[in-house]
């Protein structure tokens, strides 16, 4: 749904999710996604945070930890948290990208 920009139907769908299964990670992620997608970086974070208290593996929830720093100007802190994706996964494509592209944004 976050694909088709059907944003508030994810949330609905991603909050019963997470009703139903509280410890299901990647609907905390994808929630995570689609808060971020709706500008609301402080929840986007939280629920990223929750998703990697559960799996501290889910490149996924890192890298929209990094995404969310880089959007908030703390490059930084968005770069240990591409780091660390490649860490968790050596080759994930996100994180490559987005670190080249933070590294496009530094004189």
């Amino acid at each position: 749904l976050n694909t088709l920009n059907r944003l508030e139907e994810a949330e609905v769908a991603l909050t019963e999710a997470i009703r139903l299964m509280p410890d299901y990670a990647d609907a905390l992620s994808n929630l995570g996604n689609t808060r971020h997608d709706r500008g609301d970086l402080d929840s986007a974070a939280n629920h990223y945070r929750a998703a990697l208290a559960l799996r501290p593996d889910h490149v996924e929830a890192m890298n929209g930890l990094g995404n969310i720093a880089r959007d908030k100007g703390e490059l930084d802190v968005a770069a240990e948290c591409y780091r660390a994706c490649l860490e968790l996964r050596p080759g994930f494509a996100l994180a490559i990208e987005s670190l080249r592209g933070l590294q496009e944004r530094t004189p």
